[in-house]
């Protein structure tokens, strides 16, 4: 079937050259089963409405072999591109390191009995009923913190569709290869992290059916080299979709934090997010509060700027842990557009979001009676040159 696919799309005519596929090399690849095909196509310089044309056409002529729902497109990146990055990351990459650049295999993924992903001692969903809460700062902050405390940390940027670990780490284009049969994870200031937005193009959008994200999360949680890690943290995405089924179907989860800012409109889609933890039955560890306020340089005064106290009071109607309240802080903001890790910084660690953080990644290690880190805390004592940043190794 796969072969009478391929054979097929070969001798449709391009919409936009009027030549034959086979004739623009446009087909790359076609592989899967009955009811899972994946047909992978040059994009060259496709726009995204060009791309969106074409793969439209290619579904609409398809439709007799399979219908949409069981056909995944996905563009491939520019050659010239990859080779730019390709030689950029030679630079980056030691000599005795990896040399096989990692790929994701595209498919529904495996059903089965849930697992443990080998060596780690706590696997921790971050999560949010809505996005522009600061969902991923948070969880960096989090490893931040736990990386100060003695503990190995890693981080799998689950947010398929707006992946933004790349950019806090300022490794946006970076190459990711395997070793042994195993993705190697990047590595920033001893922290381990891998991320979707390492095997698309920056500005590509990700137009994906719900259930092929299944295998790239299996990947992520088995096939990437987590050894070493303490606790890996999950930077879910916005919402309560198939990200978030498809975790809790794959492996055992200890604990989920739910973020929020204290506004109403923002409080009523974390409330939905803490219900679909309850009802998939994992532990919620409870919620912080992020953008808590803000101090004025020349007042010293605090400004709730979306309102006071609205996650504690929800931690109370929810019967929940209220973790920490973090306030916005700008140079926080100005520093990870840069790609660098504020907390790590000589003023980072003078904030108040730093106070604020200890005291959340406290809270979230207490609600462990069993969770001790692998190396000496940071927090005090010990020669300062050690303290070397706060992400060690993300993910395992």
């Amino acid at each position: 079937m796969i072969k009478t696919l391929e054979k097929y799309l070969e001798q449709l005519t391009n919409p936009f050259s009027q030549k034959k596929f086979i004739e623009d090399n446009l087909i790359k690849e076609v592989k899967g089963e009955e009811g899972n095909y994946v047909i992978v196509y040059q994009a060259g310089q496709l726009s995204f409405e060009q791309k969106k044309q074409l793969e439209d056409f290619i579904y609409q002529s398809i439709s007799h072999f399979a219908s949409e729902d069981e056909v995944t497109l996905i563009p491939f990146a520019n050659s010239k591109i990859q080779e730019n990055k390709i030689q950029e990351n030679k630079i980056q990459e030691s000599t005795s390191g990896p040399k096989n650049k990692a790929e994701l295999k595209v498919g529904h993924g495996t059903i089965g009995e849930k697992k443990s992903i080998p060596h780690v001692k706590k696997v921790i969903g971050v999560g949010s009923g809505k996005g522009g809460v600061g969902k991923s700062s948070i969880t960096l902050n989090l490893a931040v913190g736990l990386k100060n405390q003695g503990f190995k940390v890693g981080i799998i940027d689950a947010d398929i569709y707006g992946p933004s670990v790349p950019t806090l780490f300022g490794s946006t284009g970076r190459q990711v290869f395997s070793k042994d049969g195993m993705i190697v994870p990047l590595e920033k200031n001893g922290i381990k992290y891998i991320s979707f937005g390492f095997f698309v193009e920056q500005n590509d959008p990700i137009i994906w059916r719900g259930p092929m994200l299944g295998g790239v999360l299996e990947q992520f949680f088995f096939q990437v080299d987590w050894s070493g890690v303490d606790v890996l943290l999950i930077d879910l995405p916005p919402g309560t979709g198939d990200v978030q089924l498809s975790m809790t179907q794959k492996i055992h989860v200890d604990g989920t934090i739910v973020v929020s800012t204290p506004q109403n409109l923002a409080l009523a889609d974390a409330r939905r997010a803490v219900g679909m933890f309850q009802k998939l039955n994992i532990p919620v560890i409870g919620m912080v509060e992020n953008m808590s306020y803000f101090k004025c340089d020349s007042c010293d005064k605090k400004h709730f700027i979306f309102g006071n106290g609205g996650v504690e009071k929800e931690c109370q109607n929810l019967n929940t842990n209220l973790l920490g309240q973090l306030p916005f802080d700008q140079n926080n903001q100005i520093l990870s557009d840069q790609g660098e890790i504020y907390l790590d910084s000589d003023l980072g660690k003078q904030s108040d979001l730093a106070k604020a953080n200890e005291l959340f990644t406290s809270n979230v290690i207490n609600f462990f009676k069993d969770l001790t880190p692998s190396g000496p805390s940071q927090l005090s004592g010990g020669d300062d040159s050690k303290k070397k940043g706060f992400f060690s190794n993300l993910f395992s």
